[in-house]
């Protein structure tokens, strides 16, 4: 028989056993959830690293991955995260070739979401603000809603409000009257509560903790919407512009420096302004052309050499020169030739065959060059569709290639009319066509 002791040791020796069965599957646990904890990390760094160098499919993937981890381990906060990196890395800005606007919008939604049952102000608040930048029309022209990204702004700018953060709340300020601007992509745009909207972004920007540039991006717009009223106040205007410009030189922003300088000139040769200065504004047209060279934007350097060039039209300019025009009409031709801005350089392209009529330009006009800019312009038109434009350039064509003399219209000349009048009378412009006709009668 065993003795009492005996039996004692049996009673006792399974509950060391469940406590180490216990203890090991609690470790087990532990250490799987570690596991993922530190996967995650490790697949966000690499997911970071990635975005930096712009190898957004590589950066989704980890990004991805990283979320599932955070995930696996209820880890949510870390997880609405790297959703937000996710988000931003679909941004069609940043990967032309796979961006997906819609799958940014959703996937910064559901980081917004995840932050905001979690109280987390600041991450909400940065998510809810890239959704919204998503949602912009001029981004997003398919599934973009400016109503909704004005809300999503809105929300965006009380939490940072609240947060005491002036850099972020004026760029939502901004964002918000972004939304309400008028422009191409939204013609319905509210202007009044626009300026409305920039001037407060305007106030919030004089912080001391907001950067020079971005306080300059906000004075900017407020100086355009002043300039773009219906009741225009051009020396607000100019005064916003002025204080945008030194801004952002001070901050070695050449492109949004060269922006406001054209800006500027635009203001100062408004029939509005007390002090109009074309000789002035000239010089701030050129100044920004030269600086938008050097920022290497092309169209934006085309566009203001030919704002400089129409302001040296003698006929705007008494004390312009069509040399100068003719100069920067074909700088800016060429360099919109280049960018492979067809539309742009067509317009272009007939501005500078119509300056170069000697009937109309007596100082440096040139029948051959007209002519063959008006070419130019015209195959452009007919590659882009605008028929109408195709044919006025091509009897004006006929017109330069005769010298602006009828008795002068040889086969050629006659030739290219003759296209003209035909594509004139096939788009409704029948009495165009007929007051040219006698021109190529034989």
């Amino acid at each position: 028989m065993l003795s009492t002791k005996s039996r004692r040791r049996r009673t006792r020796s399974p509950v060391p056993i469940a406590l180490v069965i216990v203890g090991v599957v609690i470790a087990g646990l532990m250490v799987g959830a570690t596991q993922l904890d530190h996967l995650g990390e490790w697949l966000l760094e690499r997911g970071t690293t990635a975005a930096d160098q712009q190898q957004w499919r590589r950066a989704r993937a980890e990004f991805e991955r990283a979320a599932q981890a955070f995930h696996l381990h209820g880890d949510d906060l870390r997880r609405a995260e790297t959703l937000r990196q996710l988000g931003r890395c679909w941004r069609p800005d940043r990967d032309p070739d796979r961006g997906d606007w819609r799958r940014a919008a959703a996937t910064l939604g559901q980081a917004a979401r995840l932050a905001a049952r979690h109280s987390d102000d600041r991450l909400t608040a940065l998510a809810v603000r890239d959704q919204a930048y998503c949602l912009q029309r001029d981004h997003n022209p398919r599934g973009g809603d400016w109503g909704r990204a004005l809300r999503l702004y809105e929300r965006a700018a009380y939490l940072f409000a609240e947060l005491g953060d002036p850099r972020q709340q004026r760029a939502a300020l901004h964002g918000m009257a972004w939304c309400l601007t008028p422009n191409d992509a939204n013609p319905a745009g509210d202007l009044d509560r626009a300026t409305a909207l920039y001037a407060r972004a305007v106030d919030v920007g004089r912080h001391p903790d907001v950067p020079a540039g971005d306080l300059a991006e906000s004075l900017h717009q407020l100086g355009w919407c002043y300039r773009s009223a219906k009741d225009p106040d051009v020396q607000r205007a100019s005064r916003c512009l002025r204080e945008a410009a030194q801004l952002s030189d001070q901050a070695g922003q050449h492109r949004e420096h060269a922006d406001s300088l054209r800006e500027l000139a635009e203001c100062r040769v408004h029939a509005r302004h007390p002090q109009r200065d074309l000789g002035a504004s000239y010089e701030m047209f050129c100044r920004a052309a030269a600086e938008f060279g050097a920022a290497g934007a092309k169209l934006e350097q085309a566009r203001t050499l030919a704002r400089a060039a129409y302001w040296q039209m003698p006929g705007h300019n008494p004390e312009g020169s069509w040399r100068r025009v003719i100069e920067h009409y074909e700088a800016a031709a060429k360099l919109l030739q280049e960018d492979g801005s067809l539309n742009e350089e067509a317009h272009i392209q007939h501005w500078l065959a119509w300056s170069l009529q000697p009937d109309r330009n007596p100082e440096s006009g040139d029948w051959p060059r007209a002519a063959k800019a008006y070419a130019r312009a015209a195959a452009l038109y007919e590659e882009l569709g605008g028929a109408e434009m195709q044919a006025r350039c091509l009897v004006d064509q006929g017109f330069c290639l005769a010298r602006g003399e009828r008795q002068s219209m040889d086969a050629a000349a006659r030739y290219v009319m003759q296209r003209g009048l035909h594509i004139l009378r096939e788009v409704g412009a029948g009495e165009d066509a007929d007051r040219w006709a006698p021109w190529v009668e034989r």
